[in-house]
């Protein structure tokens, strides 16, 4: 019986942007981007809370949040436009099918 990873990962998606609050984020590419941003600045207090700099690691994480964010909002811009242009077709939509045969485990 093949396991088939782009039906779950699609699966999933899908029952996650049913609840309203992962919709409320993914349907707009600023909030999306916040998101992102908050994650990346958790990340890198964790990662960098313990290096001895003359700036303290929320610093550093406010810094680089702001870099994050522009970049972010304009990827996400980018692909928001790309979708709403008709592209989606060129390049599909969702994960391509991965099937996974799990009979010989």
């Amino acid at each position: 019986m093949p396991f088939d990873l782009s039906e779950t990962i699609n699966y999933f998606a899908d029952k996650a942007l049913e609840m309203p609050a992962p919709r409320w984020i993914a349907s707009n590419p600023i909030y999306t981007a916040m998101l992102l941003t908050v994650c990346v600045i958790i990340i890198v207090m964790i990662v960098y809370r313990d290096v001895d700099t003359e700036e303290s690691a929320l610093t550093l994480a406010i810094r680089s949040s702001l870099y994050v964010f522009v970049l972010t909002t304009t990827i996400i811009f980018l692909y928001s436009k790309m979708l709403l242009s008709g592209r989606v077709s060129e390049i599909g939509g969702g994960f391509a099918p991965v099937s996974i045969d799990l009979a010989g485990l």
